[in-house]
């Protein structure tokens, strides 16, 4: 097996990861307020397509590097892990795990008191159901139970929400 073989495999292999589960990431999904089932199927396709990205970009940058010929073995490998990773960064930055649509910006209750730092919950209601979430305050301030909050960013598994103020 040469370098230029072993490239080419890895390209084509990250292709097809990066294009699959790009496209399952895509698909619509059931309008349901943040399932964990969901939620964790959902960020395996975004990792994997990460994964394809900088493992094609690996491929690329090595069958380059091999096809010019002038450099040693040991110093395309590391080229070519160097450009693997750099792509596997900024796809890690522009593929980021969005809000599901019933969520993102979504206004909601909350059910135990949130404190400065500390973790309380909110209940967000989608249509006929309804959804009780662990939450984060943004602010420095406690939230009480009963408060309306809006969510505001819902990238790990407890939601950071902010408090609404009366005048809005």
């Amino acid at each position: 097996m040469t370098w230029g073989f072993f490239f080419l495999a890895a390209i084509l292999v990250g292709l097809v990861l990066a294009a699959i589960f790009g496209i399952l990431e895509s698909l619509p999904r059931g309008h349901v307020a943040v399932p964990r089932a969901e939620l964790t199927r959902h960020r395996r396709q975004v990792h994997v397509a990460r994964l394809g990205v900088g493992l094609a970009a690996f491929g690329g940058a090595g069958l380059i590097l091999v096809s010019w010929g002038r450099y040693p073995w040991h110093a395309v490998l590391i080229s070519a892990l160097a450009v693997g990773l750099f792509c596997w960064l900024v796809c890690r930055w522009l593929l980021r795990l969005p809000c599901p649509p019933p969520v993102d910006r979504r206004t909601a209750t909350v059910v135990r008191e949130i404190p400065p730092g500390g973790y309380g919950q909110i209940r967000l209601q989608t249509g006929d159901s309804a959804a009780v979430l662990a939450a984060q305050s943004d602010g420095e301030e406690p939230i009480p139970a009963g408060s309306e909050v809006e969510v505001v960013d819902c990238q790990r598994s407890v939601v950071v929400v902010r408090k609404i103020s009366p005048s809005q």
